[in-house]
């Protein structure tokens, strides 16, 4: 963000825990990462600079009669990017087009509770197989009449353990001041064939009722399935990984529009901390198509990718709609080289990324013969490479 280089030190991947057997409690700023996928990770990824919460998780499955449980709860602040976007004096029939990010309060340096948890149960009768349910909420955290927005008329400090249906909210407002969503996730493991399978299901809102959410599941739904599978070859083994993620809104926009994953009505920020989003890294109302495969020998692991990116098709439906213009989708192409490998002390990781990127922010020139013709399409280079040290001091 900005324009200009700068510094900053933070915490990073840090927490101070007391561990007691199966149970953490601590404080951290570390990244998580909640649910089964790989690639994109809907609900909580690393996307985003880690925020500080207090964390309470399990280090390893609880066993009981019916199975295992493992569970993350975790209460934290969310922060804004501190940044304005560029030309908010732009005005459009005498109206200003940049809306301020501010609370009722008429703040606008707010900062944003965030609450969130993720249970995985796996069954004692079916083996290799793990269920969850992850919730979040996230409200800003203004003061009215001496208490937190997240407080009134609902006095408690783990809101995402309550309200989960509409009609259970105790006044009118605390649906429109919460940002939240909640989902399910499934992953399997076949031993024998060196394969899993995983898949996520998620709303971006909060349903009225079991009925609502029944009767219209396609509403505010996003989704992610993939796979893996080893092949064992005659020297070499190779892994197989393909995953899909959708998070462009279905066809019930139509009559309800539910908006964008990640953004919100009142809550201007949206799910993100310093201006980054929490989830996918696509963003917002885009798809992903990821294949890889890669071969595995010894402590050396060599691959390709191909992925394909449909970038905000929300915001592209609303603004060329009228227009009937479907020569505009922005999608970006990326094929990766992979690189892993370990030599004693050290293990280097490196990804080399070429990316094509077909109407770059959805640019078309109107006025250029024929009909179907490129638009503004870009070509980039992405490089990275990771070297760590594993010793003792």
């Amino acid at each position: 963000f900005g324009e200009t280089a700068y510094k900053k030190t933070t915490f990073g991947q840090s927490s101070i825990r007391l561990n007691f057997k199966n149970i953490s409690l601590g404080l951290s700023s570390e990244n998580l990462w909640w649910g089964p996928s790989i690639r994109n990770s809907i609900m909580m990824s690393n996307h985003a600079q880690g925020f500080n919460h207090i964390t309470l998780n399990t280090t390893k499955p609880i066993k009981t009669l019916i199975g295992n449980f493992e569970f993350q709860i975790v209460s934290g602040r969310l922060e804004s990017s501190g940044y304005n976007p560029p030309n908010i004096d732009y005005e459009y029939a005498g109206t200003k087009l940049y809306v301020p990010k501010i609370n009722q309060l008429g703040d606008t340096k707010d900062w944003r509770y965030m609450q969130g948890f993720v249970i995985s149960y796996s069954p004692k009768f079916i083996k290799n197989l793990s269920v969850g349910l992850i919730r979040w909420v996230n409200m800003y955290s203004a003061l009215v009449d001496g208490k937190y927005t997240w407080m009134r008329g609902n006095p408690s400090y783990f809101p995402a353990f309550r309200n989960l249906f509409r009609k259970n909210d105790k006044f009118i407002d605390y649906e429109a001041q919460t940002n939240q969503a909640a989902g399910i996730f499934l992953k399997s493991i076949w031993k024998d064939a060196m394969a899993e399978i995983y898949f996520e299901f998620h709303h971006n809102d909060s349903k009225q009722n079991l009925r609502d959410l029944f009767l219209d599941s396609d509403h505010s739904r996003a989704s992610t399935i993939g796979l893996q599978k080893i092949y064992k070859g005659k020297k070499d083994n190779f892994l197989f990984g393909w995953e899909w993620t959708q998070m462009e809104q279905s066809a019930s926009r139509l009559l309800r529009n539910a908006g964008s994953w990640y953004q919100h009505g009142y809550v201007y920020d949206g799910y993100t901390n310093r201006g980054e989003v929490l989830g996918s890294s696509i963003g917002p109302g885009s798809n992903s198509h990821f294949i890889s495969i890669e071969r595995l020998r010894k402590n050396e692991k060599i691959g390709i990718a191909l992925e394909i990116i449909d970038n905000d098709n929300d915001f592209y439906h609303e603004a060329f709609a009228t227009a009937n213009d479907f020569r505009r989708y922005w999608k970006d192409i990326n094929f990766h080289i992979k690189y892993h490998n370990s030599f004693k002390n050290y293990v280097i990781s490196s990804n080399l990324v070429y990316n094509r990127s077909l109407n770059y922010q959805w640019e078309l020139d109107d006025n250029v013969q024929p009909y179907y013709h490129n638009g503004n399409d870009l070509d980039n280079l992405h490089l990275n490479i990771k070297i760590t040290f594993f010793g003792n001091w």
